[in-house]
């Protein structure tokens, strides 16, 4: 009987990836929540570690495909459920490695919900910055205890650009420093690792919005140069690496409006729309879609506006304001960032 409950919850949650990788938010979202419910009852049959963490793993799931679903509030009371019976089990099994990387996963989970710079989240940008601190924490205390373990390396790579973002503007050179790092520690990575050129690329990228948000113009166009190099031993065609290339190609297209080439600006933000634009049927209901997209959009306008095409310009935002609308006053900061 409580396998039973085990094998549905796990089916639901087969499905919200099908729905999903559709860009059926809603219904996506609707699966997730129906494997918790499923794997709350095997967990209530089955007591142990087993069970509560297969709990984790789908409450994690739902709160995710909550997020895209525009449910941030259902997204982190269900991520605080997680995270804190991860903590329990750690207390039970301290030395459980795996337990701790996901831990710590969920600190950067959560961080993105309450706020993220230039994107979604709730506005609470203190509580963003606690859990980014501590996910850097746990990550690098997993890189010190054992060096050779390549997965933390990564992991405390993608995660310190998390947190310069949330960094740049009260700690600057913390900011820079973390950036830095994490390029570092992507290049100290073996070349077969999966995503490691893209992911040092991404780093670059990250780099390069920083100093040209500074208006060290000259070294944010090498950065931006370094990381266009390093994305080309990956495809944008590839799933996994669709969104590394959405980040580089937003960041070649505001780089180019501020440097005022507009052509260049024109053609990155073409590229960009042409990887998201199979999600605009679903950007009603789905909020990361909606958000990316509306952003992409007010980016072309800009860059029609500069080329000396101001009826183009206009179609592109009112394109832009006509995707996010649906959503408009649900939250604070997409409204802020959109408007």
């Amino acid at each position: 009987m409580a396998a039973d409950y085990r094998i549905a919850a796990n089916g639901h949650v087969y499905l919200s990836g099908l729905d999903q990788f559709e860009f059926r938010a809603r219904s996506a979202s609707e699966h997730a929540a129906q494997a918790v419910v499923l794997m709350r009852k095997y967990q209530a049959l089955a007591p142990g570690i087993r069970p509560r963490t297969d709990l984790v793993r789908v409450l994690t799931e739902s709160a995710m495909s909550a997020v895209t679903a525009g449910n941030l509030e259902q997204g982190l009371t269900q991520l605080e459920e997680a995270t804190a019976t991860r903590e329990a089990i750690l207390r039970e099994n301290p030395t459980d490695v795996e337990n701790r990387r996901e831990l710590a996963l969920s600190n950067v989970f959560i961080s993105g919900i309450q706020f993220t710079p230039e994107g979604i989240g709730l506005g609470h940008e203190s509580e963003a910055r606690t859990h980014m601190t501590e996910a850097v924490r746990r990550y690098r205390d997993l890189v010190e205890e054992d060096p050779r373990n390549v997965s933390a390396r990564n992991d405390l790579g993608l995660t310190l650009p998390l947190l310069a973002a949330l960094e740049r503007r009260d700690d600057p050179h913390g900011a820079e420093s973390a950036l830095r790092e994490a390029i570092r520690l992507f290049e100290s990575l073996p070349p077969p690792f999966g995503g490691r050129d893209r992911h040092i690329g991404l780093a670059w990228s990250n780099l390069c919005s920083f100093l040209r948000q500074r208006n060290r113009l000259p070294e944010a166009r090498a950065a931006l140069a370094e990381a266009a190099r390093m994305y080309a031993h990956d495809s944008p065609t590839d799933g996994m690496a669709r969104g590394d290339f959405v980040t580089l190609w937003s960041e070649q297209g505001q780089f180019a409006l501020q440097t005022g080439d507009a052509k260049e600006a024109l053609a990155a933000y073409t590229r960009m729309w042409t990887a998201l634009s199979p999600s605009l049927p679903a950007a009603s209901e789905d909020l990361s879609a909606a958000f990316q997209l509306a952003t992409c959009a007010a980016g072309m306008a800009r860059a029609q506006a500069k080329t000396g095409n101001p009826a183009e310009a206009a179609e592109w935002k009112a394109k832009s304001s006509a995707i996010c609308q649906p959503w408009k006053g649900r939250y604070p900061q997409p409204d802020r960032q959109l408007d």
